[in-house]
């Protein structure tokens, strides 16, 4: 018997299930996949006084039939390495994760990947951290493991201390959809230093009860490359803390995206990417996207102020295929002189490459280029176009119905570009 609020003695891997008179519950066990090798060996006790020995994903032993329906502790002891629903089997019948099991009666998982997508009836988690198999769970991160649960209301701080390994795509679309998440607890990532490539994509998307984010929910993440998504259609979330990514200096290509796409309630933080004065070096080098980060299709927030992104260094050139008669100096301005486009010389590479910022419209084709009102500094571009690289995209990154004066308080000041 189960004892809710309290700890129990024993210490298998416990979940408890709702189950039907006639209903048969499998355990979601996993086959040895091409990204490592998961072994069971593992001896299930069904909570109604019958029990049995699982050695293999496939094993006829990891199905049982309840014969009175009611609420069952389903206790896992030794090696069950691999655990995942997949938004199928019995989903609907988890209520509970009692105890995530502790060595030596429960060996730890490598395997978690979609472990609780789509059980919508998860009410609550252990909050004991998941033990791993060895070093950390290995095998695809936490890709959607508790994504579509909409009954889940809280995250335990330290439900991933034990997983410092995971890295590429660790928290893949992870709490997707669940609705019912109201807070997020301050060290949740925080021992989780090597999570990287595409690490929180999609990582809180669509959990429309989430008011607020804790400040340094990502401070120790520096190796990570990719926030799309990650808190978009957030749409009861009304505040962004200071420093949210300053120190994620490491996100480049889709970087931003859609991070808080529809997020109406928003009151957006002018130091959600860095503190002022660090606009030369947040995003040096970096091709970042903000493709529609803050695309609002209506707002009844705050007033906030939009971070001055357009202001930042990321790195960029301009390659010419005529060098001006006198060089280009630091803090020039170069201008279109049929189009009007500028950008801000920051150094020169050499006589036809020069670093730049503040890139702002578009040069048409064989146009005049260089500092308006000193020939020497303009020259021809012979039917050709310049060349830059490094350029963030910034399409619609304060567009939509939802971004004006009335919800950002420098909103006349975003160039046309970021709109």
């Amino acid at each position: 018997m189960i004892l809710f609020g309290h700890r129990r003695v024993c210490r298998g891997f416990t979940l408890l299930f709702n189950m039907g008179a006639g209903q048969t519950l499998t355990l979601p066990l996993v086959n040895t996949r091409s990204e490592g090798s998961l072994s069971y060996n593992c001896y299930v006790n069904w909570g109604d006084k019958s029990s049995s020995h699982v050695t293999a994903y496939n094993d006829p032993n990891a199905s049982h039939t309840y014969a009175s329906a009611g609420y069952y502790a389903v206790e896992i002891r030794g090696t069950c390495e691999g655990f995942s629903f997949n938004n199928g089997g019995n989903k609907a019948n988890l209520i509970k994760i009692v105890d995530w099991g502790r060595p030596p009666v429960f060996a730890g998982f490598k395997y978690l990947s979609h472990g609780f997508y789509g059980c919508a009836n998860l009410t609550a988690i252990d909050p004991s951290p998941i033990p791993a198999s060895g070093t950390g769970i290995l095998i695809d991160g936490f890709f959607y493991i508790f994504a579509g649960c909409t009954s889940l209301s809280a995250i335990p701080a330290n439900l991933f201390k034990y997983n410092p390994s995971v890295s590429i795509y660790a928290f893949f679309h992870a709490f997707d959809g669940c609705t019912s998440l109201t807070s997020i607890p301050i060290d949740l990532f925080r021992y989780n230093t090597a999570v990287s490539t595409s690490g929180f994509v999609y990582v809180f998307h669509g959990c429309t009860s989430l008011t607020a984010i804790p400040i340094d929910l990502f401070r120790y993440n520096t190796a990570v490359t990719s926030f799309n998504s990650a808190f978009g259609n957030c749409s009861a979330l009304v505040s962004v803390p200071n420093d949210l990514f300053r120190y994620n200096t490491a996100v480049g290509a889709n970087g931003f995206d859609t991070a808080f796409f529809a997020c109406n309630k928003l009151q957006v933080n002018p130091t959600t990417w860095f503190e002022p004065g660090e606009e030369t070096t947040r995003f040096l080098n970096l091709a970042s996207s903000f493709f529609q980060t803050f695309y609002r299709t209506g707002f009844s927030g705050v007033l906030g102020t939009a971070p001055a992104l357009w202001m930042c260094d990321f790195g960029e050139t301009i390659t010419l295929s005529t060098a001006p008669a006198t060089d280009w100096a630091p803090g020039d301005t170069i201008t279109g002189q049929s189009s009007g486009a500028t950008a801000l010389v920051v150094s020169k590479v050499s006589s036809l490459v020069y670093k730049i910022k503040q890139h702002f419209g578009t040069f048409v084709l064989g146009e005049s280029v260089g500092v308006t009102g000193t020939p020497t500094k303009i020259c021809a571009e012979d039917g050709s176009h310049p060349i830059f690289a490094g350029t963030p995209t910034s399409t619609q990154c304060f567009a939509g119905a939802g971004n004006s004066l009335a919800s950002l308080s420098n909103y006349a000041s975003i160039p046309a570009s970021w709109k």
